[in-house]
């Protein structure tokens, strides 16, 4: 979506930085890559039939891949504005871009 804002030249919105799939890793100093960081809830809704407490019935778990969403750092701090009216300015400009 941001990509797409950004081609259609969006104004006052932050740029897309690292997003994908996070990818699952055993280990820190050999990384084994293995597919994807995935739920487990549906493992234990599965045959286990009905009536658990955080669970009652029998409702639809779907495996989830978790995806991580990077966004630039947009603005500056705060003693680099030069008057009140254009801080103001800016905090409206990232109103209406949001």
């Amino acid at each position: 979506m941001y990509r797409e804002l950004h081609d259609a030249q969006v104004p006052n919105i932050p740029m897309l930085g690292p997003a994908g799939d996070v990818p699952f890793s055993l280990g820190h100093e050999n990384i084994v890559m293995i597919p994807t960081q995935r739920t487990r809830t549906q493992d234990y809704v599965k045959g286990s039939g009905l009536g658990h407490e955080w669970c009652p019935g029998r409702p639809r778990v779907d495996p989830l891949v978790h995806y991580r969403l990077v966004l630039e750092t947009l603005g500056k701090p705060l003693n680099t504005f030069k008057s009140t009216r254009q801080l103001c300015e800016v905090i409206r400009d990232a109103i209406v871009g949001t």
